[in-house]
């Protein structure tokens, strides 16, 4: 069996993507329940966040069309 390395780097970037978004959502939503302390986004952050949606949201599009591939050939 033959490794694509292209496929795991996509997927390394999808769950690093998606740590992003949870950890944003985390400590702008959840966060200030429990220290009392609201915290807003800074540029970098924000642009980060952004970066990370657009990212996750682009390999999971082609893990889509990917299985889309696969059931229709083996129709």
């Amino acid at each position: 069996m033959k490794i694509n390395y292209k496929n795991t780097f996509k997927l390394i970037a999808l769950i690093i993507c998606l740590g992003v978004i949870i950890y944003d959502l985390y400590m702008l939503l959840i966060n200030p329940i429990f220290t009392g302390v609201l915290t807003g986004w800074t540029t970098y952050g924000f642009l980060t966040f952004v970066l990370a949606v657009v990212i996750s949201l682009s390999v999971i599009e082609q893990i889509k069309s990917v299985q889309t591939t696969v059931q229709k050939s083996t129709l």
